[in-house]
């Protein structure tokens, strides 16, 4: 199973990711105030990239352009409302070990390198 921790909006949502960290964020894209692509922007303007927090993005829009929308905003998957359990458990079993084999790389290839 999985921890789930919930935000009510994107403010609340960027306050929790300076306080703990996520292998997945399931980011709804039409979230009051700040809208699910402005939060993407947003983490992954401060989070190291490639190798940060794997979002995916949760919307009702099923348009061909959603999906590139999604992925252009720094998100790195797509599920459409509504969706079948066995998709969301498809599509956070792929990113959170997709995540966690970025950040091994990462943590390797700094291995043994003094800091500059």
């Amino acid at each position: 199973g999985y921890e789930v921790t919930e935000a009510s909006d994107g403010a609340e949502a960027l306050q929790r990711m300076e306080t703990a960290s996520f292998d997945a964020i399931l980011m709804d894209c039409q979230m009051p105030g700040m809208t699910g692509y402005e939060v993407a922007a947003e983490i992954r303007r401060q989070e190291p990239w490639p190798g940060g927090t794997r979002i995916v993005a949760v919307t009702a829009h099923a348009l061909g352009d959603e999906r590139e929308r999604c992925l252009a905003a720094g998100m790195n998957d797509y599920l459409a409302k509504p969706f079948l359990p066995e998709q969301l458990a498809e599509v956070l079993a792929r990113q959170i070990t997709f995540g966690r084999r970025e950040r091994q790389v990462r943590r390797e290839s700094t291995d043994g390198q003094r800091p500059e």
